[in-house]
């Protein structure tokens, strides 16, 4: 999976971006983030921690974020579809574009 941002924005800002787009919905209750200047990574906390590790590299006029570790907790694979789903409409109403 890799993400897109135009304008290379810093990983903190692309964080901004996202959280903003969660808003109070439930999906935000279970995913949090940290970032670096070289990564970005996401964590899911529910009944279990999954973590999805991304590099993050700067294109032109994009910053892209490459996944490159992932660590599905045993209790969140059944829901991994729906969960990717969702997030991957939250980063693009935040501006973003993914690619599988």
């Amino acid at each position: 999976m890799k993400i897109f941002f135009p304008n290379k924005p810093s990983s903190e800002e692309v964080i901004t971006k996202i959280t903003d787009k969660m808003g109070s919905r439930k999906i935000a209750d279970l995913l949090s983030f940290d970032a670096s200047d070289k990564s970005l990574e996401i964590l899911i906390k529910s009944m279990g921690t999954s973590k999805l590790t991304f590099d993050r590299t700067e294109g032109n006029d994009e910053t892209c974020f490459a996944l490159c570790k992932e660590k599905i907790a045993l209790t969140h694979r059944a829901f991994k579809g729906e969960l990717t789903k969702k997030l991957v409409t939250i980063i693009e109403q935040a501006g973003g574009r993914v690619e599988e």
